[in-house]
């Protein structure tokens, strides 16, 4: 029986958390708000696909022996950023899988190195064309070898697939149709073809304690993308909408009677939900915040209000009275 260990889980990116927040603060009338909605929709199609590609790799068992599950790696080869959905580890090779959440029909074009998306909106025929993901996930299993060399770690051989995530998917091969069917599987086939895998690589490489030590200093390398929509968009801080935002009618309608949080519109009630909005803060603006500033976000009408509830907090700081910034208890 094969033993599954996922060394690194899949979370929601800092990309996301950060566009949901951009999200959140700009008004629907502001010209940057399409841009982040349509970036923000892109990418929970993706981790949508992503969490697909989790539920096929759990449910695969057949015969070999541990092997290790790592998500969402970002490493570099000096300048050079890669990013693998999920990397298995075996005893005998690794598998890079790369997941895509997209439907309708499509074809691949190996030869031209792209990828042809049609769908229908409306009874109208929609074409989008992509970089051929099979060239992408080649370009993944270069970089980790390059990586791995670089480290000075095990030279395990490396394999790679394409997971369409998406059932509603149909596959064609306008290219090279060898290449499709070697690199492309639908999730429901993903463990038949790594089935084939485990029989292909055979023999042992490295041990246990060397797979696992791999792993570890994958781990540790990982170099999660760091990106604020408000310098990609060019946003203003002024743009955004200031206050507390209630969760349950979606507007910024959150106010203060003395220690407890009433939304005005739909009269939820909360002790704490300020700190949902000062996540928000760190996540777009910076990790550390005044008095004054906490007062500005969170749409406070007192200054002392806003200290109290900063001592609250306990937070540590940095600097005089005048001039403290306090760090807020959130990480990325």
């Amino acid at each position: 029986m094969l033993y599954l260990t996922v060394k690194k889980a899949r979370t929601v990116s800092l990309k996301i958390r950060k566009l949901k927040s951009a999200n959140r603060r700009l008004l629907v009338t502001d010209p940057s708000y399409s841009k982040v909605e349509s970036e923000l929709s892109k990418c929970l199609a993706g981790y949508k696909g992503e969490q697909r590609l989790d539920y096929y790799v759990s449910r695969w068992t057949g015969p070999g022996q541990e092997f290790l599950v790592l998500n969402d790696l970002r490493l570099s080869n000096k300048d050079v950023h890669f990013q693998i959905d999920t990397l298995i580890l075996f005893h005998s090779f690794y598998l890079a899988l790369e997941a895509k959440n997209m439907s309708g029909i499509l074809e691949f074009d190996p030869v031209y190195q792209q990828l042809i998306q049609t769908t229908k909106r409306n009874n109208v025929e929609m074409k989008e064309y992509y970089f051929d993901p099979i060239c992408q996930v080649q370009n993944q299993k270069a970089q980790l070898q390059q990586w791995l060399k670089n480290k000075k770690l095990p030279d395990l051989p490396g394999e790679c697939l394409v997971v369409l995530t998406n059932s509603n998917s149909f596959v064609k091969a306008i290219s090279n149709p060898n290449m499709v069917e070697r690199y492309v599987t639908k999730g429901i086939g993903l463990t038949q073809k790594m089935d084939m895998l485990v029989k292909r690589y055979s023999k042992e490489v490295i041990s246990l304690k060397d797979l696992r030590k791999t792993a570890a200093s994958l781990i540790k390398s990982n170099e999660p993308l760091q990106t604020n929509p408000l310098q990609r968009f060019n946003i203003q801080y002024e743009h955004l909408q200031k206050g507390v935002y209630c969760r349950k009618c979606e507007s910024m309608s959150f106010k203060r009677f003395r220690s407890i949080w009433r939304c005005v519109i739909c009269n939820s009630v909360s002790k704490d939900t300020h700190m949902n909005d000062l996540e928000d803060y760190f996540l777009l603006v910076k990790p550390t915040i005044s008095v004054s500033e906490l007062k500005d976000f969170l749409g406070l009408d007192h200054i002392s209000t806003a200290r109290r509830m900063v001592q609250s907090l306990q937070l540590n700081y940095v600097g005089r009275t005048n001039g403290r910034q306090y760090t807020l208890p959130f990480s990325h």
